[in-house]
């Protein structure tokens, strides 16, 4: 079917081919991979750079299936002219590959031959710094060859590689690079708006400018080698003084952060809303947080652990955003099917807050959990019922992703109907096996019925995967 399709879903169900086939037919694997790579070639040059973005999405993939392969597509990738360069997810996971191998100088010269043009792989050479041995002379030419591009173009990857280990590097040299860093960053107007939200279990805070935000992670650095110059900055950054006030060490002291970022031209709403999510992030991280704490607590008494999950409901419960509530609630029921009578009860809840909830996209994965908790306790026709409601959300999905006025212009591989059409294939799988090959008739679009039908396949195979990068990016209406 793949070959039949337009060239991005061809291009990326393919891929999706070579991945089922991993483990199971290395030659097929490889051969899926590469006609992947030539169907991308054909996907027609664009402003959002469509046929790049499939390229770097099928080299990631074959890292894991031929290395030589992939190295030979990424130099094949153009680079796009953007703030952050697509080709660097591949080229980190090829690097990944050739540490594993323990081919140092040879992922070095890699790094070096792609980062010509385009954005240096800074966290790549940082990978290979951290995996060498700490008295290893490689290290500081890595620094070296590094820092001197940075010189010539500077990127904020550069600034993780430093807060990481400048306490690895010379003295000097650790002082130079920070002061490169803070120049880089003051190069910036003062008022050059880029409002970055930070949320994480330890709080939330938001930075306005592009200065702040680069500023953000390097100024304890800058305090323990000039704290001098460094107050000098901060007395006219207000907001990133009371950020640093909560933070000494940036995101450093924030531990795991969601992280969302506004360009110039953000509307109003777009503000808005990217704030609600972060605030809701930041909740769910933090009651999540104090679940995982319960959770793991091991070898309790059985009326000790029967408590320990009762507050962990207690605590989900608290979510205010009803989606995430059912998500979590639905999930936690999973832990507990030795027990169908108390799944049974967390499920009904679960159904009953789903009914107030209109977005599709909501409730997804409450569905999808609802379907693997009831055929884990051989609830038969909730089962049933639960893919039912999957497979009308992804197809609600489909329309928004395909309405005409505003249509998703993210990649198929990745829209949320793709993925929601995959999830509820995931579980009819579990749960009917062979059988559930129903669920394709439910499909109309033929492209969602392919990547439908290749994630049956790997589910069939027993190593569904457990998620999908997600683009939901509707064409601006003039």
């Amino acid at each position: 079917m793949a070959p039949g399709a337009q060239p991005e879903v061809g291009a990326t169900a393919l891929m999706r081919i070579g991945e089922n086939y991993e483990g199971l037919d290395a030659k097929k694997a490889r051969e899926a991979m590469q006609r992947a790579f030539a169907v991308s070639l054909g996907i027609p040059p664009s402003d959002d750079a469509k046929s790049q973005r499939v390229q770097v999405l099928v080299v990631s993939a074959a890292a894991q299936i031929n290395l030589e392969d992939a190295i030979e597509m990424i130099k094949q990738v153009e680079p796009v002219a953007s703030r952050y360069d697509i080709r660097q997810e591949p080229v980190n996971r090829i690097v990944t590959r050739l540490i594993e191998e323990k081919k140092f100088d040879e992922a070095f010269d890699f790094v070096n031959s792609v980062g010509v043009i385009g954005q240096y792989p800074y966290a790549a050479v940082e990978a290979i710094f951290r995996n060498l041995p700490k008295q290893d002379p490689r290290r500081l030419q890595i620094f070296g060859t590094a820092f001197a591009v940075y010189a010539l173009r500077p990127a904020p990857p550069f600034t993780d590689f430093i807060v990481e280990h400048w306490k690895d590097l010379p003295k000097s040299s650790a002082e130079a690079a920070v002061e490169a860093i803070v120049s880089y960053a003051l190069s910036f107007k003062s008022d050059e708006y880029l409002l970055e939200t930070i949320g994480s279990s330890k709080g939330a805070l938001t930075l306005r400018t592009r200065q702040d935000v680069e500023l953000f992670n390097i100024m304890h650095l800058l305090r323990s080698f000039d704290k001098k110059r460094a107050e000098e900055i901060l007395a006219s950054h207000s907001e990133l003084k009371a950020a640093l006030d909560r933070f000494p060490d940036g995101r450093a002291s924030m531990g795991q952060v969601i992280s969302i970022n506004l360009s110039e031209d953000s509307t109003p709403e777009s503000v808005q809303s990217a704030m609600k999510d972060s605030q809701a992030g930041t909740q769910l991280a933090s009651v999540m947080e104090q679940v995982g704490k319960l959770f793991k607590v091991e070898d309790l008494p059985d009326d000790e652990a029967e408590k320990n999950f009762m507050k962990m409901l207690e605590l989900i419960k608290t979510l205010p955003d009803p989606g995430r509530r059912a998500e979590q609630l639905s999930s936690i029921a999973s832990a507990v099917t030795d027990e169908p009578a108390i799944a049974k009860s967390i499920l009904a809840d679960c159904m009953e807050i789903l009914k107030d909830i209109k977005d599709p996209d909501a409730t997804v994965e409450p569905w999808n959990n609802i379907a693997d908790v009831a055929h884990e306790i051989k609830h038969d026709k909730l089962t049933g019922e639960a893919i039912d409601h999957a497979l009308d959300n992804a197809a609600a999905l489909l329309r928004r992703d395909t309405d005409p006025n505003q249509p998703n212009i993210g990649l198929r591989d990745q829209w949320p109907s793709s993925n929601a059409y995959r999830k509820a294939s995931i579980s009819a799988v579990k749960a009917f096996g062979v059988d559930s090959e129903w669920v394709l008739t439910r499909i109309e679009n033929r492209d969602m019925g392919l990547y439908a039908r290749v994630e049956m396949a790997q589910a069939l195979l027993d190593w569904p995967h457990t998620n999908w990068p997600r683009s939901y990016s509707p064409r601006k209406k003039k």
